[in-house]
């Protein structure tokens, strides 16, 4: 058996097989890594971008804050900011209907904030890989329900 030429070679080749063998397995598991690193890398990227879209306010009759809409309000802490902001703006919104109020506090967020708070919501907005608009939405809604509070009213008037 062994003084046969062909013993050898039969030998070589399964060593060069299970090497080869070896190799693809080796080189199928570095592949397989990669493809894992990938998908992992490009689902973090869709739910940041997923969060970025996510609304903060449903955009149901009347608007009103989602649960991502609050937890920006927490960060904010928009109900705290309304409690101080809202009694100078009663006289300005007195005798309004509760939807006159809503666009009224849209308007107020997105021109009379003022650049600390809008820095602020800029800010917080970026920690939460949302947008600004996210955050002068949530502002909005809160200012708009202790506005309504202190006016006597409610969104379902």
């Amino acid at each position: 058996m062994w003084s046969n030429p062909l013993t050898y070679t039969a030998i070589v080749a399964a060593l060069g097989l299970i090497v080869t063998i070896g190799v693809l397995i080796f080189k199928g598991g570095a592949w397989k890594g990669t493809v894992d690193a990938f998908m992992r890398d490009t689902k973090e990227a869709l739910d940041t971008l997923l969060k970025r879209t996510e609304p903060a306010i449903e955009r149901s009759s009347p608007v009103r804050l989602t649960e991502f809409g609050q937890e920006i309000g927490r960060r904010l802490e928009a109900e705290k900011w309304a409690e101080q902001t809202a009694p100078g703006l009663v006289e300005e919104t007195r005798g309004r209907e509760p939807f006159q109020v809503d666009e009224f506090c849209d308007v107020y967020v997105r021109h009379r904030l003022g650049d600390e708070w809008n820095t602020r919501v800029a800010k917080i907005a970026f920690q939460m890989g949302t947008t600004r608009e996210s955050g002068l939405s949530v502002l909005r809604v809160v200012l708009r329900d202790r506005l309504l509070q202190l006016l006597g009213l409610s969104v379902e008037d």
